[in-house]
């Protein structure tokens, strides 16, 4: 998976909602609005642990829809390929 595929496509449609990670709404500091802000937060462990609603992060996305296992792995194999933007 790349950036400008299924994970922006994942982050979009999830992550930026008002209120949460997107423009003017910086939930906890975090914006997802772009490839690099999306990228800081995937080096982040807890950034797995909210996707995958386990503990020691805040469970993501807030309205307790866990992505699906699918989605999950996505992230994953996009993080081990190094994060590639396209």
């Amino acid at each position: 998976p790349v950036y400008n595929g299924i994970i922006v496509a994942l982050i979009n449609s999830n992550c930026t909602n008002p209120g949460c990670h997107g423009n003017g709404s910086a939930s906890a500091g975090i914006s997802l609005t772009n490839y690099a802000e999306v990228k800081a937060a995937a080096q982040n462990d807890k950034f797995y642990k909210a996707i995958k609603h386990e503990d020691g992060a805040s469970a993501m996305p807030k309205n307790g829809v866990q992505f699906s296992e699918k989605n999950v792995k996505s992230f994953e194999c996009w993080k081990q390929n190094g994060y590639p933007e396209s």
